[in-house]
């Protein structure tokens, strides 16, 4: 920060730009890698879940079970359709800055790289 003071403006507007570039991708990465652990967490509770629907047969256990296992799947499909649209956003921004229409194809090679 010292190497900043004497910098000029351009130069001074210029690194705060990076800093703040690269704080937002940190915090995008750890938000990212969170969302990810607690789908795989809701998906790990779904496959148990799916395995004592398997074992118990009384219909209160069922019935506890059987709501358990619908919430996990309702958290995992708003997980799902989040990140569905943030790369749907992000592909349309991508593509429209690039100067082509966002279609299919690019979604899917979005879909690939990230």
């Amino acid at each position: 920060m010292i190497q900043a003071i004497n910098m000029n403006p351009h130069m001074k507007l210029e690194f705060a730009n990076m800093t703040i570039r690269t704080k937002a991708i940190e915090i995008g990465m750890r938000l990212r890698k969170k969302e990810n652990n607690e789908l795989r967490d809701l998906n790990d509770q779904i496959s148990q879940n799916s395995e004592l629907l398997k074992r118990y047969t009384d219909e209160n256990s069922l019935n506890i079970i059987t709501r358990e296992l619908e919430n996990c799947k309702q958290e995992r499909d708003m997980i799902l359709q989040r990140q569905g649209e943030i790369l749907s956003m992000k592909s349309k921004t991508r593509w429209y800055n690039e100067g082509e229409w966002s279609n299919k194809y690019f979604l899917n090679l979005l879909k690939r790289n990230n």
